[in-house]
């Protein structure tokens, strides 16, 4: 089976590499192949069967859940679809009760871990420290300009 990375992000070939000798253990073979940082994310992701990827979880759990695993987004990667998961998603968005509301994502939560084809090797965590004294600072490679979102004003 081929696994698709890229040096696009640094962290996907020693993800994949890991993975690769994981599965070897279990008698599975893998063979990592490397794209195109500049065609990846137009030629691989979500055309491949296996590919590495990742989504930082700096957004709600209702945007990150309905994006990235509802039956028929866009977005899902491994085109997964659980009517019982998207029942879940649709309740807790009509769920006023706070508490019940964190019942039901964490019930869809649990049907991800369960029946969806993602493979999860890791979470990471992202902490971005701001000021306005900071000068020439860009973000790459991430979905919200946090600098900017900080210092709205400046």
């Amino acid at each position: 089976m081929d696994l698709y990375t890229s040096s696009y992000d640094p962290i996907f070939t020693p993800m994949a590499l890991a993975y690769q000798e994981s599965a070897g253990r279990a008698g599975i073979r893998i063979r990592v192949k490397t794209a195109a940082a500049d065609s990846y994310y137009t030629q691989i992701w979500m055309k491949k069967p296996l590919m590495a990827t990742y989504w930082y979880t700096g957004r709600p759990v209702d945007q990150l859940l309905n994006q990235v695993f509802r039956g028929g987004s866009s977005y899902n990667e491994t085109a997964w679809s659980d009517k019982e998961f998207d029942a879940l998603l649709d309740r807790a968005r009509r769920e006023t009760d706070e508490g019940r509301r964190r019942e039901l994502y964490g019930q869809a939560q649990t049907l991800v871990v369960e029946r969806g084809g993602a493979i999860t090797p890791m979470f990471a965590d992202r902490l971005v420290g701001i000021s306005r004294k900071v000068r020439g600072y860009a973000e790459h490679g991430f979905e919200f300009d946090y600098l900017h979102i900080g210092l709205k004003g400046a």
